[in-house]
């Protein structure tokens, strides 16, 4: 018996490392299956003038009569001072590239608009120019034999979970330029990336939390996974004075969370054997916009995702219960996404 235990295990080990994501998964995939989304999430952060997003996308539609994976660019511009500007273009003209295995290298083209590789991308589009080309090293999430394995570990790999999601890079530091017929900017900033493919929504609530800058990063997420009817969360925080990976949390367990939609305000608590991390996120309602790409467009899903760029996020770590390290991202990133959870003001916690 414990023989045949043991056999089963290791085969679901070999399978789980054939199956893992890696670093090599920043390019692009192939799909025989419809619906398909394909995304990649730029971040790029400069203190002094605010935070830039890049989604890079392909899709097909449910009904579409063919296999051809076309293009959808999401571009945000959240100034410090400042109205948010918002830009969505669809394209047909698509043309994907990926170097062979043992290589990250990937193009993402759309001819005279997009031009995307592992080292840089360039957005000339009617309404403004973007673009930025890294500089520094990548901070993967992971060290050790896979660092580009998911935040939530071999959980995003079991048979029943069609999502696949990673991160490449916690903070890249980067030269930008952006102009438009207001505006121009060429500086430095931190660039946050990672990546995701789907033939479905994969969770039916979701949870999202960034702050950057060149010397601090923290990424906090959290999901119901699948047919699991646990809260998975995740997530890790690097600083020069810390360097925490929050594995994989069970909510009401390991972790714990209050959020209040209606607010705006997530805050969370993880717990490691002689640490502690505590966050608190807050954005005022008026700052949240909402994304139906792919979620509604693509896999028909009830509710759009809710995002703010414009989020206070209060970080404090605790060595063996006294305060180690204390800092204040001034403006991050917090998303909700899934099932409504702002229904009468009412608080969703699990303290």
């Amino acid at each position: 018996m414990f023989k045949k235990i043991y056999i089963l295990s290791c085969l679901y080990f070999f399978i789980n490392l054939v199956q893992a994501t890696t670093l090599e998964d920043i390019k692009p995939h192939t799909t025989n299956k419809k619906p398909w989304s394909e995304q990649w999430f730029y971040y790029l952060n400069d203190p002094d003038v605010g935070y830039f997003k890049v989604s890079l996308q392909t899709y097909i539609l449910p009904g579409a009569t063919n296999m051809k994976e076309k293009g959808y660019v999401h571009f945000v511009f959240a100034p410090k001072r400042g109205a948010i500007q918002i830009f969505d273009y669809y394209f047909d003209n698509l043309k994907l590239y990926a170097e062979g295995n043992g290589s990250t290298l990937f193009r993402y083209h759309i001819p005279g608009y997009v031009d995307a590789t592992n080292k840089q991308v360039t957005l000339t589009l009617p309404d403004f120019t973007f673009s930025f080309s890294f500089t520094g090293k990548h901070k993967h999430y992971w060290g050790g034999h896979n660092p580009g394995q998911t935040p939530f570990g071999y959980i995003m790999d079991l048979p029943f979970v069609e999502s696949n999601w990673f991160i490449f890079s916690m903070g890249t530091s980067a030269e930008y330029h952006y102009s438009d017929q207001d505006t121009s900017y060429s500086s430095n900033g931190t660039v946050y990336l990672d990546k995701g493919w789907y033939t479905k929504e994969g969770s039916d609530s979701y949870f999202y939390l960034l702050g950057m800058n060149d010397q601090r990063q923290l990424m906090i997420t959290g999901a119901s996974i699948g047919r699991l009817t646990a809260e998975l969360w995740a997530g890790r925080y690097l600083s020069d004075r810390s360097d925490l990976i929050l594995y994989p949390a069970i909510s009401g367990l390991s972790m714990k969370r209050t959020i209040n939609e209606c607010n705006g305000t997530l805050q969370a608590e993880f717990k490691k054997l002689t640490q502690t991390i505590k966050v608190a996120a807050q954005a005022n309602i008026s700052d949240f916009y909402h994304s139906d790409m792919p979620s509604l467009k693509v896999f028909k899903a009830k509710y759009p995702y809710r995002k703010s760029m414009m989020a206070t996020i209060d970080v404090s770590v605790y060595q063996f219960g006294k305060l180690r390290e204390h800092v204040v991202f001034p403006q991050g990133v917090l998303e909700f996404a899934g099932k409504p959870i702002c229904e009468e003001g009412a608080i969703f916690a699990n303290d």
